[in-house]
């Protein structure tokens, strides 16, 4: 019996395409995705409530396909921006 592992991701809302289509590439055939809303590192200080909008991505893999997500994942949902990781 193989072992499967959740992999869940919180991302901006303006990387889900790029970030769908390396799902594909990659084999993921299926993903649960949910819009969120909160606050930690990032907070909107013009909204009332500091709330800023993202995407949750939820993927059951095979524990031996773990890697093979991992790294695409954060190539696509960083920003590229110094300290970003």
């Amino acid at each position: 019996m193989s072992q499967h592992v959740l992999i869940i991701a919180i991302i901006r809302c303006d990387r889900l395409p790029q970030i769908e289509n390396t799902l594909k590439e990659i084999g993921v055939k299926g993903m649960t995705l949910s819009k969120v809303e909160g606050y930690g590192e990032y907070a909107d200080t013009f909204s009332p409530d500091w709330m800023v909008c993202h995407s949750k991505i939820e993927i059951f893999l095979k524990q031996t396909r773990q890697r093979l997500f991992r790294m695409p994942l954060l190539l696509q949902a960083t920003p590229g921006l110094k300290g970003m990781a």
